[in-house]
């Protein structure tokens, strides 16, 4: 699998993989006890995550209990699901 190559050590922070859609994996990092969907689109697996985990305290206060977090856009990332909302 070509996430897995591309995230290498990274792996190690996911707990599930979703390929069901292959234009968008999803995968779940559990983050301070409860579950976050990442949706990674299907190429740029590593800089996507990367920037993820280094932007993750400011996601946190802007999005709060966001639950699915597209980071499929360059510049942004975009809460698709909050606890609120399921």
């Amino acid at each position: 699998l070509r996430l897995q190559r591309e995230l290498g050590p990274e792996m190690e922070k996911i707990s599930e993989i979703d390929v069901s859609e292959p234009d968008n994996i999803k995968v779940v990092q559990v983050i301070q006890g409860r579950g976050v969907t990442l949706l990674l689109g299907n190429k740029d697996f590593l800089p996507r995550f990367q920037s993820f985990q280094e932007n993750y305290a400011e996601i946190q206060r802007r999005l709060g209990k966001a639950t699915v977090i597209d980071l499929r856009l360059k510049d942004r990332f975009t809460a698709v699901v909050t606890e609120e909302s399921e």
